[in-house]
């Protein structure tokens, strides 16, 4: 026997400069760039129309500026969850590949390698996923079953 249904649809932000760059972002918050408020726009206009019980994004202003031309196509407002925010990589932050290879080599290595380590002193992987599903999990379970 099947129940009621949700369904999640979950968008990345839109370019930042840093993107574009190569750069670890992490908690920074650069700005969303052109190209950025474009995907923004492209992806509100794919998605007007649609039924949206709630609309969550990161505190970062990247984030909020991706949802922000989608929460006016819907129709509803954009709740703030900082447990949405990227994984934290500390001191990686605003950081090239290269740069962190040769600020960190041994931690970038390992990262390489697949190892899960906190870069930067910041949070592991598997820290950040667990945070921001926690995030998730506990949104869908407030959004009334359909």
């Amino acid at each position: 026997m099947s129940g009621p249904t949700r369904r999640l649809l979950v968008a990345r932000h839109g370019r930042t400069a840093w993107n574009l760059a190569g750069r670890y972002q992490g908690h920074a918050d650069p700005d969303l760039d052109d190209e950025g408020r474009s995907q923004a726009a492209r992806l509100a206009a794919e998605l007007t129309g649609r039924v949206a019980e709630r609309l969550v994004a990161s505190d970062l202003r990247r984030a909020r500026d991706t949802a922000a031309p989608l929460a006016e196509a819907l129709g509803i407002a954009v709740l703030v969850d900082k447990r949405l925010r990227e994984v934290d990589v500390g001191a990686w932050e605003g950081l090239t590949a290269e740069e962190a290879a040769e600020r960190f080599p041994d931690e970038y290595a390992a990262w390489r390698a697949g190892e899960d380590v906190a870069r930067g002193a910041g949070e592991t992987r598997q820290a950040g996923g667990a945070r921001a599903a926690a995030a998730i999990l506990e949104h869908a379970r407030e959004v009334p079953h359909g």
